[in-house]
């Protein structure tokens, strides 16, 4: 294995960014005061062609380790699994772009694992011109929060407490310093909030969506999917680019298709090893 540098890596995945966006995403903000990954390492058989087969491993602050396994080959397959073995922490989660990595005798000879997860997929904007038009309607209405939104839905009860508890905080509405910039787009009926977008800059001019959430009362009516075009359609107007991420639920993924993004990667197998 050879340590690629990562701006190296960085350049050509931008140059595939539909594929690889989460790949740009984490490997510019790696190691932000804020961010969740502290660290992110790749490594290659042939560096001078990583993209065909590479590895990568990323370091959460709580030292926890994610390994990343992009191959189709079996001979690669195998020098990761030692690679994984060779690593000191305890537990490791795994995720491999080829499902086969999994069941290869020599990994489920070389490794334990203890779980399994099914990881979501994730959706992209391929072309512009794929976006379904937005049409807004006269029972709500969306805009960018201004300053005073900001704290308005910071202490909107009616949408904090509906919230699951992890996500009950003034981080979902403020400017989090991590990113280059974030987004808040907000659902009114009248003045009462109803709903939000958040949108996190995190590579280039491009916009990943971090939450959309709508108030329980008015779910159904397609107001996530009126969101996600409204905050689409206004950052092309602005000269950004819109990206949809990890469809996490059966709705999620059903409002990514009705606004005319593309599935760019399958749900991806994340196991957890132990070492021996």
């Amino acid at each position: 294995m050879k340590k690629i540098d990562n701006a190296e890596m960085l350049a050509m995945f931008a140059r595939n960014i539909d594929r690889y966006f989460y790949y740009c995403y984490d490997t510019e903000m790696a190691g932000r005061d804020g961010y969740k990954i502290k660290e992110i390492v790749y490594f290659a058989q042939d560096d001078s062609a990583p993209l065909d087969s590479f590895l990568c491993v990323k370091t959460y602050w709580d030292d926890s380790l994610v390994v990343n396994i992009n191959s189709a080959q079996e001979s690669f397959w195998t020098d990761a699994a030692d690679f994984v073995s060779a690593l000191t922490a305890d537990e490791i989660d795994v995720s491999a772009t080829h499902e086969g990595f999994f069941t290869h005798p020599y990994v489920v000879e070389r490794l334990s694992f203890v779980s399994s997860e099914r990881g979501a997929p994730i959706y992209g904007l391929i072309s512009p011109k794929d976006l379904t038009p937005v049409t807004l309607n006269q029972e709500v209405t969306v805009s960018l929060a201004t300053e005073q939104d900001r704290k308005t839905a910071e202490t909107d009860i009616s949408i904090l407490d509906a919230l699951e508890e992890e996500l009950r905080s003034t981080e979902l509405f403020d400017s989090c310093d991590c990113f280059f910039d974030t987004r808040l787009y907000l659902l009114k009926d009248g003045e009462k909030i109803i709903g939000f977008l958040r949108g996190e800059c995190g590579y280039g001019n491009y916009y990943d969506i971090g939450w959309v959430y709508v108030a329980p009362a008015y779910r159904g009516k397609g107001y996530g999917k009126l969101l996600t075009l409204y905050f689409s359609h206004d950052l092309l107007k602005n000269g950004l680019y819109p990206h949809y991420g990890y469809a996490i639920t059966p709705e999620s993924e059903s409002v990514a298709k009705a606004c005319g993004f593309t599935r760019t990667r399958p749900s991806a197998e994340f196991k957890r090893i132990k070492r021996r």
